[in-house]
C-alpha cells in the first residue's frame, strides 16, 4: 500500500533521500543476522565488522559488552550508535564507547543509573549522549556529566533538586530536560537562566503549583490525564496492545506509566533519535527509513476506521499521529487532542 497523506506529511520534515547501502556494509554476512538489535552477544570480531556498517547500528538486544567489544564498536563510522539493552556498564566500559566519533548520536537509554565514575568517562565523549533512562541523578553525577562538550538528553528526570539544577545549569552545550514536571520555583529560576537547557512547558505550571499554598494545594489526578482519558492502560502497549513487562514499563514509560513494550518503545525511540539527526543534517539510510515508516503505519492502524472519509476524521487521525510522534514529550500533544475533541471512541484499538 503506498504512503499514507500522514506519513507523506511529516516525510517532507522528517525524512530525507536514503542514503545507497553498499553490500559489503550490510549485517547479514558473517554469521550476523540483518536484524542487528536481534543479536544477543558479540565477539569482538563481529564487532569489528559492525564498525564498518554505514547505516544507523541499532543493538538494543546486547544487554552487557565487555571492554573489547566497546573499543570495537567505538570505531563505528556511522552516525547513530543505539545501545539502549545495556542496563548497566563499567568505568571501563563507558571509557571506550566515550572514544566514539565527534557528532555522532550514542543512545545508552537503558541505564537507569550511572555511578560518578562512569558519568566522568561518558562526558569525555564529543558527541550527542543520550541518557534518557535515567530517573534520578545525585548531585556529583551531575557535576561531572555537565562537562560533556556535546549535547547531552536527560528526557528521563522528572524532577531535580536545586542542587542538581545549579550543576546542570553550567551546562554549554544543547541540553534536554523536557521531561521535568515536577520543580520548585528556585529550581525553575536555576534552569531558566542557560537558554541551552529544553524545559517542557508543563514545568512552569508544575512550579507554580509547588509554590505553598497552605494544607490544600492543587494535585493533578490521573483520571485528568490525556492518555487516561483516552482509554489507555499501564499494562498494555499503546501500539501493539501486547502486555508489557517490568523492563519495559521502566524504559518506555511516561511519567505516569502509560508507553510501550520493549519493540516498540526501541522503535519509537530510533524514530524520537533520527528526528534529531536529521535536524542536525544528517540523512537517514534505507534501513532506518524503513523503520520509521513501518512506526508511522503502527500508528495510522489505530485512526478512526473511517478516517479517510472526511477532513474531520482525518483530522482526529493527525492527533493521533502528532501525539505519539512526540514520544517523550508528548504530554501537551494528547492534551491539546483531548481539547480539540479526540475521545477514547476514535481510536481504532
Amino acid at each position: 500500500m503506498s504512503l499514507s497523506f500522514y506519513y507523506l506529511a511529516i516525510a517532507s520534515v522528517f525524512l530525507c533521500p536514503v542514503e545507497k547501502q553498499e553490500t559489503k556494509n550490510t549485517p547479514g554476512s558473517d554469521g550476523l543476522p540483518g536484524n542487528t538489535n536481534s543479536i544477543k552477544m558479540l565477539t569482538v570480531k563481529q564487532a569489528t565488522e559492525l564498525a564498518k556498517f554505514e547505516g544507523y547500528l541499532r543493538l538494543n538486544g546486547l544487554t552487557t559488552i565487555s571492554v573489547e567489544v566497546a573499543s570495537e564498536l567505538a570505531k563505528y563510522k556511522g552516525d547513530l550508535l543505539i545501545l539502549d539493552g545495556l542496563t548497566t556498564i563499567s568505568v571501563e566500559v563507558a571509557t571506550e564507547l566515550a572514544k566514539y566519533k565527534d557528532k555522532g548520536f550514542l543512545s545508552l537509554n537503558g541505564l537507569t543509573t550511572i555511578s560518578v565514575e562512569v558519568a566522568k568517562e561518558l562526558a569525555k565523549f564529543k558527541g550527542y549522549l543520550i541518557l534518557d533512562g535515567l530517573t534520578t541523578i545525585s548531585v556529583e553525577v551531575a557535576k561531572e556529566l555537565a562537562k560533556h562538550k556535546g549535547d547531552l538528553a536527560l528526557r528521563g528526570l522528572t524532577t531535580i533538586s536545586v542542587e542538581v539544577a545549579s550543576e546542570l545549569v553550567k551546562y554549554k552545550s544543547d541540553l534536554g530536560l523536557v521531561g521535568l514536571k515536577t520543580v520548585s520555583p528556585k529550581t525553575l529560576a536555576i534552569l531558566k537562566a542557560n537558554p541551552k537547557i529544553a524545559l517542557s512547558k508543563k514545568v512552569e505550571v508544575s512550579a507554580q503549583k509547588n509554590t505553598p499554598r497552605g494544607k490544600d494545594s492543587e494535585q493533578e489526578t490521573d483520571e485528568d490525564y490525556p492518555l487516561r482519558k483516552l482509554g489507555w492502560s499501564t499494562k498494555k502497549c499503546m501500539l501493539c496492545n501486547a502486555l508489557r513487562n517490568p523492563r519495559a514499563s521502566v524504559l518506555y514509560s511516561d511519567k505516569k506509566g502509560y508507553g510501550f513494550c520493549l519493540d516498540c518503545g526501541k522503535n519509537a525511540d530510533t524514530v524520537v533519535l533520527s528526528n534529531e539527526a536529521f535536524k542536525k543534517g544528517i540523512p537517514l539510510n534505507a534501513e532506518t527509513a524503513a523503520l520509521v515508516k513501518a512506526h508511522v503505519e503502527s500508528i495510522q492502524r489505530l485512526f478512526p476506521p473511517n478516517w479517510r472519509d472526511n477532513e474531520i476524521e482525518r483530522t482526529k487521525g493527525l492527533m493521533i499521529l502528532t501525539g505519539f510522534m512526540k514520544w517523550r514529550d508528548w504530554e501537551n500533544a494528547w492534551e491539546n487532542a483531548v481539547i480539540l475533541g479526540l475521545k477514547k471512541s476514535d481510536i481504532n484499538r
